[in-house]
């Protein structure tokens, strides 16, 4: 069996992995040495990603989340739980993939019901990232608010404006200007944007 099908059989890819060609093998090939038999537990798979989830290579950090998201949606109270202790980490990558493996509209994977229509279980994930410095993590917990608000549009409102209410900065701003942009969507056709 050659790396892309142990990929696809690992993974459980159904897309082409043309794309992956074109990065580390390696790092992808090890991935797949997350999903062992028998299963780790939640806690000993996050253990075993978190050096693929800071990866320099973006990439790889996409390929991880995509590989574990179905696990940690099988056992959420659990998983944001372990996940929470990853968005204080100091490296930026690793706070990226806490938010973005459990959105709840994950635009390459299965959506996860229970963050649509219960997004407060995941505010621990999100709260602690209110004023966050790096774009890329802002634009993560932006996305996920904004994925909120399809099914949940007051409790994303209701959260945005306390976190107004206690941070005025740039960071917060931002990230709440852009969670917000389905909220605004059928009220800028009426002239009527939320600010």
């Amino acid at each position: 069996m050659n790396r892309i099908d142990i990929l696809n059989n690992g993974l459980g890819a159904t897309t082409n992995l043309n794309e992956c060609l074109q990065i580390d093998q390696e790092h992808l090939f090890r991935v797949v040495l997350t999903q062992k038999k028998p299963p780790l537990s939640l806690q000993e798979l996050l253990i075993q990603i978190q050096s693929y989830a800071k990866d320099i290579h973006f990439r790889v950090c996409k390929w991880v989340w995509m590989a574990v998201r179905e696990k940690l949606s099988s056992d959420l109270i659990v998983s944001i739980q372990l996940l929470s202790t990853w968005v204080i980490n100091p490296n930026p990558y690793v706070r990226w993939f806490a938010v973005e493996c459990l959105s709840p509209r994950g635009g390459w994977s299965k959506h996860i019901s229970e963050l649509k229509t219960q997004p407060e279980m995941a505010l621990s994930l999100l709260e602690p990232l209110k004023n966050e410095p790096e774009k890329y993590v802002q634009d993560s917990v932006a996305n996920w608010l904004n994925d909120a608000s399809k099914t949940r549009p007051s409790w994303v409102s209701d959260l945005y404006s306390q976190w107004l209410s206690e941070s005025d900065s740039a960071f917060t701003q931002r990230i709440v200007k852009k969670a917000i942009r389905t909220i605004n969507k059928p009220l800028k056709e009426n002239n009527h944007e939320i600010k």
